[in-house]
């Protein structure tokens, strides 16, 4: 083991610890890193700078389960980009209420034809959700609704990482397939962007 391994698992030791101190050195070292993962994602500052403390946030409150041994920068990787598509995918929904809100009041069609709309978009969210095995759907909802990291969903579930991850690649797999079969573009509207970026 290198010296800067040695020097770094040392830090993740004392933060499992609960010294204050080596939060520090953490952020210090790899704020600017969790900013820039997350303004790509973003595109927005100050979103990116929430971020950047949400994720600091759940590292220390989550230190006690931190595995030592690993690349603590690919466990802030994880957090950073799944901290910030939860964000994203919050602003999307509120825009896409937004603009039925709006739709409502300025368009010419009638406010029943946008509620058929809405209800008939989230009936068509259920049947592709309902294609998953329970255990997918589950994985899924705690991941992609929840906000949830594989590792949070593992610890959760009492499964591996490894587990979790595979169900998840079959579980956007089946519902790819679905909304591919019968165009439901909608449905990826409301789901979110993170959501598009796993079907592209």
């Amino acid at each position: 083991m290198n010296s800067f391994k040695s020097y770094e698992k040392t830090i993740i030791l004392q933060l499992k610890e609960s010294d204050q101190d080596s939060l520090t050195v953490l952020y210090s070292k790899y704020a600017k890193k969790v900013f820039s993962l997350a303004f790509y994602i973003l595109k927005d500052q100050a979103w990116s700078e929430d971020v950047v403390q949400e994720v600091f946030i759940h590292l220390w409150t989550t230190r006690e389960d931190i595995d030592e041994n690993k690349d603590i920068w690919l466990l802030l990787y994880i957090i950073t980009k799944q901290k910030a598509l939860t964000k994203l995918r919050s602003i999307m929904r509120y825009e896409v209420h937004k603009q039925y809100h709006w739709s409502l009041v300025n368009e010419k069609c009638e406010p029943v034809e946008e509620e058929i709309a809405l209800r008939e978009l989230k009936e068509n969210l259920d049947k592709a959700l309902n294609k998953l095995t329970p255990t997918q759907k589950q994985i899924f909802n705690l991941s992609r609704f929840d906000g949830l990291t594989h590792y949070e969903i593992a610890s959760k579930l009492s499964i591996s990482p490894n587990t979790v991850k595979n169900h998840m690649v079959a579980a956007m797999k089946s519902l790819r397939l679905y909304l591919q079969e019968n165009e439901f573009l909608g449905i990826i509207i409301f789901i979110g962007f993170e959501f598009i970026l796993d079907l592209i």
